[in-house]
């Protein structure tokens, strides 16, 4: 069973970006995303273009290039995150050692002990909830790059 998207462009501003005409809206693309997540996960998506602009436009390409983007945006910042939390837990795990280490000076090893636990619970965040929501991100993405995408004028 096919998933149908319906979108109704009216005006130049719903399918362009406000300051460069050559890429396709960013709200647009967020609205495809949204209703992405309201429809069966089992089938393939239609999307269904009705336009009353009189130009022709080649909304497929211009579509799918902005699916790409954000997909490409998507994985720059996934692959940021991963050197983030290794960053983090590293430095988490340096000032857990230098609290144990540092035992005598007491305010400055339980600075350390708190700063390294911190550390170390935002790399669990950051693979929880981020990364998380950005693999079902990236996963409906390249489903709709690869979707049919039709213009019914």
């Amino acid at each position: 069973m096919d998933n149908i998207i319906e979108i109704a462009i009216t005006d130049e501003n719903d399918l362009y970006e406000k300051y460069n005409k050559k890429y396709v809206s960013s709200s647009l693309i967020n609205y495809i995303l949204e209703e992405t997540k309201n429809i069966n996960n089992n089938g393939k998506i239609k999307i269904i273009i009705s336009s009353t602009l009189k130009e022709s436009i080649d909304y497929e390409s211009l579509i799918k290039e902005g699916l790409e983007k954000e997909y490409k945006i998507n994985l720059r910042r996934y692959n940021r995150n991963k050197y983030l939390k290794l960053f983090y837990l590293a430095l988490g795990i340096i000032f857990l050692i230098l609290s144990f280490l540092l035992k005598n000076t007491v305010i400055f090893s339980e600075i350390l002990l708190i700063g390294g636990w911190v550390l170390i619970w935002e790399v669990i965040e950051l693979q929880i909830f981020t990364d998380f929501e950005d693999n079902i991100k990236r996963k409906i993405l390249k489903k709709l790059i690869s979707s049919l995408i039709i213009e019914n004028r």
